[in-house]
């Protein structure tokens, strides 16, 4: 049985992982691997963010740092609005 696609932003914690899977791919100047480069691209179209032309590892790091700051900066506006408040203070609105 196959599970329904998550439709949640990717976490930071997500990224960080990609971050951490490119830089230790192999050699910056080498080709980007592409199960690498897809997963970059998987996590960019559920982030909402337009998708860099990628070709070497040096080029996946730095896309990769970039959806690291767009996924902090959803993070951080989904933790500010008034439901995600009332979660952190115990107080559901159910």
């Amino acid at each position: 049985m196959r599970r329904p696609p998550n439709t949640d932003p990717p976490t930071v914690a997500a990224v960080q992982a990609l971050c951490q899977r490119a830089r230790s791919a192999g050699s910056p100047n080498a080709a980007a691997r592409r199960p690498l480069v897809a997963e970059y691209q998987r996590l960019a179209a559920a982030l909402g963010v337009e998708p860099a032309a990628i070709a070497t590892g040096r080029e996946l790091q730095q896309a990769a740092v970039g959806l690291l700051r767009s996924a902090a900066a959803a993070e951080a506006a989904a933790a500010a609005t008034p439901q995600a408040r009332l979660r952190r203070a115990g107080r559901s609105n159910r």
